[in-house]
């Protein structure tokens, strides 16, 4: 398989340094795996080797850019005394608070969305954000944002016995998980976790303008 199948969507991502499709090029050539990877003391099947070589790099460029991604919830229990009020008070708030912790100062992408909740006979107010953090900048991400939340909400981010999280983040660095965020923080894409109003606040940078601007 030659590069040709992988650069398409490479020339897409969100990457910092330039990828150099010559190098890209070369690692997938037979003549590059035989003279500077394959083994042949251990490894008798050259052409078996080459084929599983190359899968490893069809996945080693099909998730580059994508590492460093981040997907943070910020919902506190809806059943606790830290419950945010459906109020346009709140709301209000919330945007404030996503305004002040997500900028480029902190983020070298980040987009955030306010969501209502699915059941409308009783609303959650809570906010989704899918980050890359600038370099330096992950140590502490979550005691200072949770000092910021305090500014705007009086409770901090606590997990109850049965799991849930105020906060929770999960690292995606791989195009599936990037793509499945990214569709779930797109009301009409999410399926049956569909809030039951489209508040239509969000913001970003570093994404594309049809995606900060739904």
């Amino acid at each position: 398989m030659n590069c040709s199948k992988s650069a398409p969507y490479l020339a897409k991502l969100h990457t910092e340094d330039e990828i150099n499709l010559d190098d890209i090029n070369e690692e997938y050539s037979f003549s590059y795996f035989i003279n500077k990877v394959w083994n042949y003391h251990e490894h008798l099947d050259s052409y078996g080797e080459y084929k599983r070589y190359i899968e490893k790099l069809d996945k080693k460029y099909h998730n580059e850019g994508y590492k460093g991604y981040t997907f943070i919830t910020i919902a506190p229990d809806k059943f606790s005394n830290r419950n945010i009020e459906y109020t346009e008070e709140n709301f209000i708030q919330m945007i404030k608070f996503c305004k002040a912790q997500f900028s480029e100062y902190t983020y070298d992408y980040y987009y955030w969305v306010i969501e209502s909740g699915k059941d409308e006979n009783a609303p959650h107010l809570h906010i989704h954000a899918l980050i890359k953090l600038k370099k330096g900048k992950s140590k502490h991400h979550k005691r200072n944002l949770e000092c910021l939340w305090k500014k705007f909400f009086k409770h901090g981010f606590y997990t109850e016995k049965n799991g849930s999280r105020d906060y929770d983040s999960h690292n995606l660095n791989t195009k599936e998980c990037y793509d499945k965020k990214v569709n779930y923080m797109i009301n009409d894409r999410k399926g049956t976790h569909m809030n039951f109003e489209d508040l239509s606040n969000r913001g970003g940078v570093g994404f594309s303008e049809s995606l900060v601007s739904i």
